[in-house]
């Protein structure tokens, strides 16, 4: 039986789909690693951010940092069919394994922002936001967004950045603070799923903002 490459399919579908309906449309894939049009890396990233933090030893801790086109532009989605819908356009999207260096109860990572060039050709990738995954043992959280990134436009960049000064108990080197209990996820049924965490801070939800001066944030993970 013949094999094909992602590029080679997606190739077969577009045409295919110009055959049949006399329209090009997007591709039916999302980009991964080895397609044409995966975005190029940045061989001189400049914005790092550098997290430290706390979480017993006993849980694992995953991060992945997620990037997207801020060009809506052809090129720079791909079509999924929905049952009862059609095709909905998505944007692409590259989740990135971050490294966590996780020893005595340590945390310590290096989520580099400019990861992707961010040239008009290449969609204008830019980081969207850091998902972080944890487990102990057999039991699994669903995971969390622990940091994300306004439209990389100037005006949204300093609407957040006011509503973040305006906030005193919201500042931009305040840690993120999660509490833990496993069992609640040990209690469910097999089929169901759960975050096991909380956070603790007024705003019941854990995503950070991220704004240019962000430099370093600081994650502690309580296991009650």
């Amino acid at each position: 039986m013949l094999k094909f490459d992602k590029n080679i399919r997606r190739a077969l579908t577009a045409s295919i789909i110009l055959l049949v309906t006399g329209c090009t449309l997007e591709p039916k894939y999302n980009v991964s690693v080895g397609d044409s049009d995966y975005p190029s890396l940045n061989n001189k990233p400049k914005r790092i951010v550098y997290l430290t933090g706390n979480a017993s030893s006993d849980i694992t801790v995953g991060l992945e940092a997620i990037y997207t086109p801020t060009l809506k532009k052809k090129g720079c989605r791909y079509l999924r069919f929905h049952l009862g819908a059609g095709n909905i356009e998505n944007q692409y999207s590259v989740k990135v394994p971050v490294w966590v260096k996780h020893e005595n109860n340590k945390l310590s990572a290096q989520v580099v922002i400019d990861k992707f060039r961010r040239n008009t050709e290449n969609c204008k990738w830019q980081f969207t936001y850091l998902e972080l995954n944890l487990s102990k043992k057999n039991l699994k959280s669903l995971p969390y967004i622990i940091m994300w990134q306004a439209l990389d436009d100037v005006k949204s960049i300093e609407r957040m950045e006011l509503m973040i000064r305006k906030d005193k108990s919201y500042t931009d080197n305040s840690p993120i603070i999660l509490v833990c209990d496993f069992n609640k996820i040990a209690r469910l049924d097999k089929s169901s799923k759960s975050q096991a965490c909380k956070t603790p801070n007024q705003f019941g939800h854990d995503k950070k903002i991220l704004i240019y001066s962000t430099k370093n944030i600081t994650l502690n993970i309580l296991d009650i």
